[in-house]
């Protein structure tokens, strides 16, 4: 097992290889850009997902304020067979004095 120092210095690693992907969110969120995208209305993915149009009005609201749910991303990137991955990205290397 590793030492936790070379934990944090894997993951620290890690983290800098994900930057150079991670993208800023679009201005309409991710649900509706995709819908947009894959040419998909409200009620359209509401089907696809077996809930109502209102409740994907209410999504992409909740999206577009920060108030989502990682769970709800996660179902919906399903319907558009992707995965979804979150990243917390720091805006200064982790290093061992972050981390008591």
């Amino acid at each position: 097992m590793l030492s936790k120092f070379r934990q944090r210095q894997t993951l620290s690693l890690d983290l800098e290889r994900l930057r150079r992907y991670a993208v800023a969110a679009p201005m309409y969120g991710w649900v509706k850009t995709y819908r947009y995208l894959f040419d998909l209305s409200q009620s359209d993915l509401g089907r696809l997902m077996g809930v109502s149009q209102r409740r994907i009005d209410y999504i992409e609201e909740n999206e577009a304020n920060g108030r989502i749910e990682l769970a709800t991303l996660n179902r919906i990137a399903k319907v558009f067979d992707s995965e979804l991955y979150y990243i917390d990205r720091k805006s200064t290397r982790l290093n061992s004095s972050h981390i008591t």
